[in-house]
């Protein structure tokens, strides 16, 4: 037997150093050779026989059980501390396992040992260890999937993921992994290349934690009705009364808004709101009452009815104008609602055609549908007390509608 043994020079001597020096202990002895790879593991001591003789490694400590790592040479043997073999009793814990996320402070010092060999007291050795929580992934944004996506298609989704420096992250959809891209910090656009209704989203950081999502695109079915006072004792609508909607939308979906063509909407509701939802339009007209609903991925399915208030269509008609080149009031044209087609006509006091505009889509491009670019007011007009309009419409009832008036213009 070959004994080598080395004693710590100082309290609370750093690992590194005893590695180092304990290794160089060995190395002194020309039966072997001691080596120490920093990069590798600097807490790992590689021995080997100069002669490439098998090694009968046996190792004991005073404290604990040291591990071999790994060993070409035939099998060693261990001194087990269990107060056999005439080595003291270890009643200390081999490993600790599913300890909590935090620091932890470890002391080891000699049991019944009032001196040493040397005739040294004996001391004791302190220290830190920090354990991590690697299971740290959260979902702070998102899943955000865009309208391809939605609608079955390739597309993407953004999602952005705390990871506590515990990446690269890995992404898989349905079991398959994806492509992605980095956006920002802890930001991603994921590539979905083959998009099914429903979906496990699994996110893997290094230590192969993880989490996942269910992406669900599918959507349910919209539907709505709507009612007032008026409507269910003589079947019309009426301008400025209290009408009704109710969402009876069918399947899964978590939200809906009413936007109800006059320019208003409801907030985004939740389903099943159980406050009534009501409206009340100002004057008559023919508009577009549209229910959206939304599943919990934001993907959207739409259902549009018409209401018809009143006679089913209004006609606004400026008294005056001023075509001054302000960005007020510098063309003379109708507000209309609920009509299918119009022709605007504008004449001087004495019944000379000034000006003929038959309505389109587009003519105005900030409104939907029909509409008129409106009268400019000539240069050089000859002097007129006041102009003369004629309004020729139809209903989207066909029924003719016909409006005629003056108005004055000012410069």
């Amino acid at each position: 037997d070959i004994p080598i043994s080395y004693a710590t020079q100082q309290s609370n001597e750093p690992i590194t150093s005893v590695v180092n020096e304990f290794a160089q202990r060995i190395n002194d002895n020309a039966l072997f050779t001691a080596s120490v790879d920093p990069t590798e593991n600097p807490n790992e001591i590689i021995v080997k026989s100069a002669s490439n003789a098998a090694i009968d490694l046996e190792i004991v400590s005073q404290s604990t059980r040291l591990l071999m790592i790994n060993s070409s040479s035939n099998g060693a043997t261990w001194v087990a501390l269990d107060g056999t073999n005439g080595y003291p009793n270890y009643t200390g814990y081999l490993s600790l396992n599913t300890l909590a996320e935090g620091q932890y402070r470890y002391t080891i010092s000699a049991v019944n040992v009032a001196n040493c060999d040397n005739g040294a007291e004996p001391s004791s050795v302190q220290g830190i260890i920090t354990v991590e929580n690697e299971n740290i992934l959260e979902i702070r944004e998102g899943p955000i999937v865009d309208d391809y996506l939605c609608n079955g298609q390739s597309g993407t989704l953004f999602i952005d993921v705390f990871d506590g420096n515990t990446g690269p992250l890995s992404f898989f959809y349905n079991s398959t992994p994806v492509t992605y891209e980095v956006v920002g910090t802890n930001q991603y656009i994921i590539n979905i290349d083959n998009p099914v209704e429903t979906a496990t989203l699994e996110i893997y950081n290094a230590a192969n934690c993880g989490l996942s999502r269910e992406i669900n695109i599918g959507n349910g079915t919209p539907l709505f009705e709507f009612n007032s006072v008026n409507f269910l004792q003589s079947g019309t609508f009426l301008a400025r009364e209290d009408i009704t909607f109710i969402d009876n939308s069918e399947n899964e979906y978590d939200s809906f808004e009413f936007v109800f063509g006059d320019g208003t909407q409801t907030d985004v509701l939740e389903r099943n709101t159980p406050e009534p939802i009501t409206h009340e339009y100002a004057i008559s007209g023919t508009y577009y009452v549209t229910l959206r609903i939304y599943n919990d991925l934001g993907c959207s399915e739409e259902l549009t009815k018409l209401i018809k208030i009143g006679k089913g269509y209004s006609i606004l008609v400026p008294n005056v104008f001023s075509p001054n080149g302000d960005i007020w009031n510098n063309t003379f044209r109708p507000i209309f609602n609920g009509l299918s087609e119009i022709i605007l006509r504008v004449y001087d006091a004495q019944g000379g055609l000034l000006y003929e505009e038959a309505g389109a889509e587009g003519s105005d491009p900030d409104k939907l549908g029909l509409s008129l670019r409106g009268w400019e007011g000539n240069k050089n007009l000859p002097s007129s007390p006041y102009f003369i309009y004629t309004i020729t419409a139809k209903t989207i009832d066909d029924e003719p509608v016909f409006r005629d008036g003056t108005f004055i213009l000012l410069q």
